[in-house]
């Protein structure tokens, strides 16, 4: 009975596993408790023979039965998975079936089978099955699940993960990867053990910061001549994602261009900080947890080459960086973030960049504290448009749209990132985009607002504007993606129709031009011209991939064929662009550190896609149908393998330097085997 219920499959391989032994020689014949401390453990010091306690060392592992063991379980679950897309149960599992309904007294289904899962059908069609419906939903689109006893995560459809297990013929390059990982655990630990050992987790979200007073936190700064060297440094960092101080209110000025809206208005916060040193003790918590979160960051800025300006090495650059970051975390908490109240949500959105940059918190783990952003945000009404309440000023209901938005599209991309749904997308809001101002425009005094400048005159909030229209359907684009009930052609082609149209009204001065034609044009302003053309073009991919498949068996789906290939292949030529501008001297050198890390799953996503396509061409071609020559000269085989090959030798060289470095090294390992 026990048997039927629980075995998968019938004839198990039988495994041995040598337990070690842990104690010393002479505590093990001794039956005594060891400590196993080292070079003698206490029990033989007690015994004054240190000399003869010596430790067992551990078995061999035998690669050649793990790898074996490990081909038989893949061919068994291949097997399994062929047997569910064919509508028919196995054996062992029908036997299993039945005798669980004895068990539990049930009646079974008709069929005699198991429902599988929640919305499985056992009618599943493979990719290529003509199916006249265009709205039918494959079972893809559901992502995918993996359960392991260490963590049970979850990835949409659009993840280039699940876009991997589309392609065909992938059995002997996963193999390899495996392998390659094995051979990485047996020279040095599992992964898991790494991360415990050499990485520090978020102190305020998965970990306990340390608790501080007030004087603690104020004698732990630095003098305020360092202090203001930081924060000045922070200001004019190159960093995309923070907020820049023009001093020019009427000329043109790199620091304008920054990559979100302003997260604090430059006059305010300077008169707020001038206020600090002068009544250090009668400062709310929050403004100096604020204060370090920018220290630890600047801190991180001054060890990056040529944007330097501070004594300090590299090393101790991140010590005090890292020791910064908790002390913000500290100051949070003694501030009562749950609680929330001015600057609480700029400054954990500044400790969630500080996390990920010198904190070594993985993106799930800045995910995360997104979320906590995200329900403080809910909590201080931020998703509402001020314009409804009379006891918001003009000032505050403006800054208030800045960082909503801010948060609005940090969530949307890093969900999106890793292959989750967005949080701010369940839920209504109608908080109006920041007007396109200038900080000294308006002010805390300011009774209303001035007019917004006009589109073609950049200011903070210009790159925001941009892109938020063109992320507002990358957002509806991946909930597409993740939706249970698949959308209808129509409506993708009406999202593309709002994108092509978000896209045009990009500022000229934003728009993506040949880097021949922008030689004296600051990098920075380079830089966001070519993260909005990014968006764009995944947005293209996210938006038609389902349809790349489709487009093979129907001639109705071609353009969004087309347009899925076409964006993925630019987005391949941009990622060899950017990567050679980024060399030592070049038009991007300054900013390679931002093009190396947070763009690149969108290289990913357009590298799966692009196999993909290849791998339904190669599959075409063996069959009895196929295809129209001039449909696959659209976009040519080579061209699509010389884009690919570009970007493998790309991967080889960024491999190392990648910031979210765990799973990109994976995908690159993934990416190199299909080639």
């Amino acid at each position: 009975m026990a048997d039927s219920l629980y075995s998968i499959d019938p004839t198990p391989s039988k495994v041995t596993r040598v337990r070690p032994q842990l104690s010393c020689i002479p505590c093990r014949q001794g039956k005594l408790k060891c400590n196993r401390a080292q070079p003698a453990c206490d029990q033989c010091v007690k015994r004054s023979r240190e000399s003869a306690c010596n430790y067992v060392p551990p078995p061999p592992k035998d690669r050649g039965r793990k790898a074996k063991d490990m081909r038989g379980r893949i061919k068994h679950l291949e097997s399994l998975v062929v047997d569910l897309m064919n509508g028919k149960v196995p054996p062992q599992q029908a036997t299993s079936a039945s005798a669980e309904q004895s068990f539990s007294g049930g009646t079974p289904p008709e069929n005699g089978s198991r429902e599988v899962a929640p919305g499985f059908t056992g009618d599943v069609k493979t990719p290529h099955s003509a199916s006249g419906d265009e709205e039918g939903h494959c079972a893809s689109a559901f992502g995918q699940m993996r359960i392991s006893e260490e963590e049970t995560a979850y990835t949409g459809s659009s993840h280039w993960t699940a876009i991997l297990h589309d392609v065909g013929h992938l059995e002997s390059p996963f193999l390899t990867i495996l392998e390659a990982e094995e051979d990485n655990e047996e020279m040095g630990g599992t992964s898991s053990e790494r991360s415990e050992e050499n990485r520090s987790h978020s102190a305020l979200i998965v970990g306990s910061p340390p608790t501080v007073t007030r004087e603690e936190l104020l004698n732990n700064l630095p003098p305020k001549a360092t202090a203001d060297r930081l924060v000045a440094l922070w200001y004019s960092s190159q960093d995309p994602t923070l907020p820049q101080v023009s001093h020019e209110p009427h000329g043109f000025d790199q620091c304008w261009l920054t990559y979100f809206p302003s997260l604090l208005h430059g006059p305010t916060f300077q008169a707020h900080y001038r206020q600090f040193w002068k009544h250090p003790y009668s400062t709310p918590p929050m403004f100096i947890a604020l204060l370090y979160g920018i220290l630890s960051l600047a801190t991180i800025y001054s060890s990056r080459g040529a944007a330097s300006e501070s004594p300090l090495t590299s090393e101790s650059a991140v010590r005090d960086a890292e020791r910064y970051r908790t002390l913000a975390a500290s100051a949070a908490v003694l501030a009562d973030y749950a609680k929330p109240k001015p600057y609480t949500l700029e400054t954990l959105l500044i400790y969630g960049e500080s996390e990920f940059l010198c904190g070594g918190g993985t993106p799930m783990e800045v995910w995360l504290i997104m979320g906590v952003i995200v329900r403080l945000a809910l909590r201080m009404g931020y998703h509402r448009d001020p314009r409804h309440y009379g006891n918001i000023s003009p000032f505050d209901g403006e800054m208030r749209r800045r960082v909503w938005h801010l948060t609005w599209q940090l969530d949307v991309l890093l969900s999106f990132t890793l292959g989750l749904p967005s949080t701010v997308r369940g839920f209504q809001s109608d908080a109006e985009p920041p007007r396109n101002l200038l900080d000294q425009d308006f002010s805390v005094n300011s009774r209303e607002l001035p007019p917004a400048r006009p589109p073609s005159e950049l200011t903070p909030v210009s790159y925001c504007l941009a892109k938020t229209r063109v992320c507002a359907v990358f957002a509806a684009a991946a909930d597409a993606s993740h939706s249970v009930t698949a959308p209808t052609y129509p409506e993708i082609m009406e999202l593309d129709r709002r994108l092509e149209e978000a896209h045009s009204l990009v500022p000229p001065a934003l728009r993506l031009r040949p880097l021949e034609q922008a030689l004296s044009d600051p990098q920075e302003l380079i830089m966001h011209r070519f993260n909005v053309e990014l968006l764009y073009q995944k947005t293209r991919c996210v938006l038609h991939r389902t349809y790349l498949v489709k487009a093979h068996d129907d001639t109705r789906f071609q353009y969004s064929r087309t347009a899925c290939l076409d964006a993925a292949k630019k987005l391949l030529n941009h990622q060899g662009t950017i990567f050679y501008a980024c060399q030592p001297g070049g038009q991007l050198s300054r900013v390679k550190w931002y093009f190396s890390s947070l763009t690149s799953h969108d290289f990913l996503l357009a590298a799966m896609v692009v196999c993909l396509e290849l791998n339904l061409r190669h599959e075409t071609r063996n069959s009895a149908d196929s295809p129209n020559p001039q449909q696959e000269d659209l976009i040519g085989t080579w061209e699509l393998l010389k884009a690919l090959e570009t970007s493998s030798s790309i991967w080889e060289s960024y491999e190392a330097k990648l910031i979210d470095s765990g799973e990109a090294k994976k995908a690159a390992k993934a990416f190199r085997a299909i080639l």
